[in-house]
């Protein structure tokens, strides 16, 4: 009643800095953000946008990670209803993988009872965002898709059919 895919990059395409895109959804359970050193004596800087289970840096406050060598994760989670998304990553020049998702999204139709999902996938290096897109509908979707645009610099202007929607 649900898909579960994930698109994964190889390791020649791993940058130091990111954006994260997850989606903040008004339920009971949490979402979360997670980061994969390629490197040995990765650090990881981020403001983090909401407070953040098991770390003592407040919210708005520069969260620097520990030390991570190759193939250590860290994994960051907040309170139900408050996500990453926007929150700016950056390593100290070594190659990560961030991966943002949600631990209980609802997949599907409508009168689903079974699309709930753990759903994440990696999130691309902003240098290589691109600035136009096709996009399509869900197949057989009756509750509609979410488009979610990020900006990643202040003033970039979002079109759709040729009508502009709004600056970030």
């Amino acid at each position: 009643d649900s898909w579960d895919i994930a698109m994964v990059l190889p390791t020649h395409a791993l940058r130091s800095r990111y954006i994260v895109q997850d989606i903040s959804l008004a339920t009971d359970y949490p979402s979360g953000v997670a980061f994969v050193a390629a490197e040995d004596s990765t650090v990881l800087s981020m403001v983090l946008p909401h407070s953040v289970e098991n770390v003592s840096t407040p919210a708005g406050g520069l969260y620097t990670s520990p030390m991570l060598m190759a193939g250590q994760s860290l994994f960051l989670s907040n309170a139900a209803g408050h996500g990453f998304n926007g929150m700016v990553v950056n390593s100290n020049g070594k190659p990560l993988s961030t991966f943002q998702g949600h631990s209980c999204a609802r997949v599907g139709n409508a009168g689903s009872q079974y699309g709930r999902d753990h759903m994440f996938e990696q999130a691309l290096p902003t240098d290589l965002w691109g600035t136009d897109f096709l996009v399509t509908p869900t197949s057989g979707r009756t509750e509609g898709d979410v488009i979610m645009v990020t900006a990643s610099a202040d003033g970039c202007t979002v079109t759709a059919n040729g009508v502009l929607r709004g600056t970030l």
